[in-house]
């Protein structure tokens, strides 16, 4: 199959264009290289890439997805987004609305003059919002409380609609935690592992409650990668570990592998934050046969190890 990937210099981007390469699938990869951490790393992912025959890489907006009329394509798979709940308050919110609803109209509003090409949109466990049900399943109705999370559930419903409207072939995944080689430089393990290594003091949210289910890139790829090979329609699934993992044990965890002393700090719960996450994920095992196979322990090695080899810490 030829399939689109938007934000494919990503984090998840950039793993999942290698793992649809080697299935041998043909990958158009697109990016804008949004400024919210360093291009270079960005470029960096992907670089491996650049050299397959199978890859082909552009530098494009959906803002302006007119240069999408020259491309043909089997599946879009759509992960490009300005991410961060906590720096999606203020002035930056029109930052989000352009790339995390407006760009994803505009690619709707191109695909749905396309017969037989199916979406596979991604999304994220922030719609949920803070709330007592654990785990969280599919049906709960959305409700979020950042900036972030709002641009996201719109992204969502745009998706329904026009999928309601013009027959549009799409299914929507919705991303617990990822961690993993490649992370992006202000997602959490990535700065607790940073942090630990340079001795530095650790920033703990809350009470020391909080809890996320967090899920390592492999598992994430790998339950992507069914969606996009599966006939699945008009469907909501969450993509996680199915387990919770108190974020003051993980960052213990790193001291200890690490062979560091942790020294934590301990400060309010910050705007848009939820005390925890965990995934019910009953329904990515039915219908995309998805099993998470990386404990946390596991997956936390192999980022640090990715962490030392680029030089990181």
């Amino acid at each position: 199959m030829k399939i689109l990937i938007t934000g494919s210099a990503g984090f998840i981007g950039s793993h999942l264009a290698e793992a649809l390469v080697t299935s041998g699938h043909e990958i158009i990869g697109i990016d804008s290289f949004l400024p919210n951490y360093a291009r270079e790393v960005k470029e960096a992912n992907i670089s491996g890439l650049l050299d397959n025959d199978r890859f082909t890489f552009m530098e494009r907006t959906l803002i302006d997805p007119s240069w999408l009329g020259e491309i043909d394509f089997d599946i879009v798979v759509h992960l490009a987004a300005l991410p961060g709940v906590r720096q999606s308050w203020g002035t930056s919110f029109s930052d989000y609305v352009e790339n995390n609803v407006l760009a994803t109209q505009r690619l709707l509003e191109v695909l749905k003059n396309r017969t037989g090409v199916r979406l596979v949109h991604v999304s994220s466990s922030s719609v949920y919002g803070d709330r007592d049900e654990s785990p969280l399943t599919e049906d709960l109705p959305p409700e979020p409380i950042s900036p972030y999370a709002i641009t996201k559930e719109s992204a969502e419903r745009l998706v329904k609609l026009y999928s309601k409207q013009y027959g549009l072939s799409s299914v929507i995944l919705r991303l617990f935690t990822v961690y993993g080689p490649r992370q992006r430089p202000d997602m959490a393990i990535y700065r607790f592992i940073k942090a630990v290594s340079k001795g530095g003091e650790v920033e703990i949210y809350g009470s020391g409650s909080m809890h996320r289910d967090f899920t390592f890139v492999v598992d994430v790829v790998r339950g992507i990668l069914s969606a996009v090979e599966r006939d699945i329609r008009d469907e909501i699934i969450n993509i996680g570990s199915g387990r919770a993992e108190s974020v003051e044990r993980v960052v213990y965890m790193i001291g200890e592998m690490l062979g560091k002393e942790v020294k934590v700090r301990r400060v309010g719960m910050m705007p848009g934050d939820v005390k925890g996450t965990l995934a019910s994920i009953d329904k990515a095992r039915g219908l995309l046969d998805y099993q998470p196979g990386v404990e946390i322990r596991e997956g936390i090695e192999k980022q640090i190890i990715w962490m030392r080899e680029a030089a990181i810490i």
